[in-house]
């Protein structure tokens, strides 16, 4: 007799949820096909943060392409680099290198509305040197200078 209960219990939740998934697979109407679209633009920005020691009075930058610079003030012997940068379609070419002296870096690309901007965390009383022209610069007074 419990072996008949037990039969007659999985064949009704057998039953109930097979006719579940049938309702609402009725229920559910999706479309087969796609329909007309078109990409109008995409941007894609990307931030990235490095944390240097730095032994050095003074920082040299030189940059190229479509670049922005911000120097603020920042933690004692530590200079912190952050890059945030954004592109649309297109390609794009980025450099970056950093030897405990110089900052070299490079942006370039093909569509309007890309470029990075470089916020740099000095030391206080370090000099920010700069051998490239930068798009824009927004700096302290008497902390940045060209080299």
């Amino acid at each position: 007799m419990r072996r008949l209960w037990l039969i007659a219990g999985g064949a009704f939740a057998f039953i109930s949820i097979v006719s579940m998934g049938v309702a609402f697979g009725i229920g559910a109407n999706t479309p087969d096909e796609s329909a007309d679209t078109s990409l109008i633009s995409t941007t894609t920005k990307e931030t990235t943060e490095s944390v240097y020691v730095i032994t050095t009075p003074e920082v040299y930058v030189d940059v190229t392409g479509e670049i922005d610079i911000k120097v603020v003030p920042g933690r004692d012997d530590r200079l912190t680099i952050r890059r945030e940068s954004a592109w649309a379609l297109g390609p794009r070419e980025q450099s970056e290198s950093w030897n405990g002296r110089w900052l070299r870096a490079g942006f370039t690309c093909e569509t309007r509305g890309c470029g990075a901007i470089y916020t740099l965390a000095v030391p206080k009383g370090t000099r920010v040197l700069l051998s490239g022209m930068p798009r824009t610069l927004t700096c302290p007074p008497r902390m940045c200078a060209e080299a």
